[in-house]
Formats: structure tokens, sequence, C-alpha cells
């Protein structure tokens, strides 16, 4: 973390944009880092789903075991500074998203 923290104060003193991908940020406290959150959200069922298919998790209690460490996406909501919806089971609408997302921060 603190390594990641070096980095991040390096950009901003060069007042360069930073993109990070964080998917613990909140749980890590290291929000007060940046200047703005985004939090891609996706349905429980679909999450499950795609952790189990492609990140190898073994089961849902596996799964459940991860999740409570982690806040939950309601508060999330409310504490992010965006929200992008991740339900799609194509790529391209989440990079679309992302892209218009971008554009309107930057």
């Amino acid at each position: 973390i603190r390594e990641t923290e070096k980095i991040i104060i390096q950009f901003r003193a060069k007042n360069q944009h930073l993109v990070v991908l964080a998917p613990l940020l909140f749980e890590c406290h290291m929000e007060h880092l940046f200047d703005t959150t985004v939090y891609i959200y996706t349905d429980y069922v679909i999450r499950k789903y795609r952790l189990m298919k492609f990140r190898k998790f073994r089961s849902e209690k596996h799964i459940e075991f991860f999740d409570v460490l982690q806040i939950p996406p309601e508060k999330k909501f409310l504490i992010c500074d965006h929200v992008l919806l991740n339900n799609s089971d194509r790529d391209c609408d989440l990079y679309k998203s992302i892209e218009t997302l971008f554009m309107k921060i930057f």
C-alpha cells in the first residue's frame, strides 16, 4: 500500500491523470488519495457466476467469505462519486460506460 501511495503522490505532484483499479479502496482507507471514485457494480448472481467461472472461486461459501470483508454495495453507492453498471455479458458495454465517464471527468 505504501508503494501505491508514493506513486499516486508523484502523479499528483506533476498534475498528471492517473487511473487506479483498486477493488478494496475503501476497505484499505485510501480513498483520500483520489479526486474521484468510481464503483463498478455487478448484481450478486452475475458476479457470483463470473467469480466461479473465470476467477476459480471454489464455491459460493468461498465467495461469501470474501464478501463479508468488503463494504456492502448499498454503502458504496453512497460513498462513491460515480457508479457504473457491469451486468452485461459484453465487455464493450462496460468500456463504453467508462469512456463516457472519462469524457465527463477529464
